[in-house]
């Protein structure tokens, strides 16, 4: 099974109690997933959670220490702070990158299409296929890395 857990910047960085450095370390899991969505897409804030995650977590009798998956990430393309489907693709791909350069045994994107309407009835663009259908800029990273087997350089 995997143990998940969110708010890893606010136990690393502050030392708040929260269940990675309060429960993870008196558990016993075979793996340990992170749904990182307090890192701002920063590539060096994600490997830094990583890293407290599995200090935290006990070894695991299947992955030993190798036991810490990317859980759930993604980049909103209607977010503010991302607003273009290019802008989204990029953030993925450093994001992306940056997990399976660190070593994570798993890598799960959130997701195919958008859950989350806004009040106003608008999507936020958590998405690899948009409202329509369209495949996006993320869609063709994926594939062009399952395809290849390489990130692309930009």
């Amino acid at each position: 099974g995997a143990v998940e857990v969110n708010l890893i910047s606010e136990a690393r960085n502050k030392g708040t109690k929260w269940f990675v450095n309060t429960i993870v370390p008196h558990t016993h899991s075979d793996l340990y997933s992170y749904s990182s969505w307090d890192f701002s897409n920063d590539p060096e804030k994600l490997k830094a959670n990583l890293d407290y995650l599995k200090a935290q977590a006990p070894a695991s009798a299947i992955f030993g220490k190798e036991h810490v998956m990317l859980g759930e990430y993604g980049a909103p393309q209607l977010r503010e702070d991302v607003r273009t489907a290019d802008r989204q693709r990029e953030i993925t791909r450093k994001v992306t990158r940056a997990a399976v350069e660190w070593g994570a045994r798993y890598v799960v994107y959130w997701q195919v299409f958008d859950n989350e309407l806004k009040d106003d009835g608008k999507y936020t663009g958590f998405w690899i296929r948009d409202n329509n259908g369209k495949r996006t800029p993320v869609w063709n990273l994926f594939r062009d890395m399952f395809t290849t087997n390489k990130f692309p350089a930009s």
